[in-house]
């Protein structure tokens, strides 16, 4: 009835404002359990509070209450060492309404290399074609570390390339060897023959598996 939803809805108001970060912890797990997008607000403080593992007790809850109003914030996580993988499992959670965030968040010029990462794996997690056109931009980024993501996620999307993206395809992964060749040929100088051995190892063990 009326009544109790009232009470019940103070008494999760005084739990998210609480001065003992257990009990704003279960108010995130309570507001992730009910699911209401009326509550996104309370998400959105507890989302910025001081306490990491109340930080990720609401990162979880926005992965159960997708709201269009938290994804900002949950983006500004990823950067946090403490709740990086709560941020990315709550993003995953998203459809392709999440993309244009998540490009913008690319497209940042100070983000970082851990960040930019993530956000390619997130989109490897939505799937779909929206989110294979997003990776494809990304195809040639500066970074060898974040671009091996983006293949990564283009793969886990299904993505098969069309006779005209053959040819770009291919120098693109001509380049990624000649780089892995070199790092390989590198660390056999400097004394690290038995680590090569091992990556060319499990790099056998994965082609051998695709």
């Amino acid at each position: 009835g009326p009544e109790v939803a009232m009470m019940a809805g103070g008494r999760l108001i005084q739990l998210a404002v609480s001065a003992d970060p257990a009990e704003r912890v279960l108010a995130a797990q309570v507001l992730g359990q009910i699911q209401l997008f009326n509550f996104y607000q309370l998400l959105q403080q507890l989302l910025k509070d001081n306490d990491a593992a109340v930080r990720r007790a609401a990162l979880i809850a926005a992965g159960q209450v997708p709201h269009p109003k938290l994804w900002p914030l949950v983006l500004d996580q990823i950067s946090s060492a403490e709740v990086r993988g709560a941020a990315v499992t709550a993003l995953a959670s998203g459809d392709d309404s999440l993309l244009p965030e998540l490009e913008a968040a690319f497209n940042r010029p100070d983000q970082s290399r851990v960040v930019l990462i993530r956000l390619a794996q997130v989109c490897g997690r939505i799937r779909g074609e929206n989110a294979i056109c997003l990776l494809k931009t990304k195809l040639e980024f500066p970074d060898e570390g974040v671009r091996s993501q983006v293949l990564r996620s283009l793969h886990l999307c299904g993505y098969r390339a069309s006779d005209q993206e053959l040819p770009r395809l291919e120098r693109l992964l001509k380049g990624e060897a000649a780089e892995a060749a070199w790092t390989l040929a590198a660390l056999v100088d400097i004394g690290h023959e038995e680590v090569v051995s091992l990556l060319c190892w499990m790099l056998d063990t994965q082609l051998s598996q695709s």
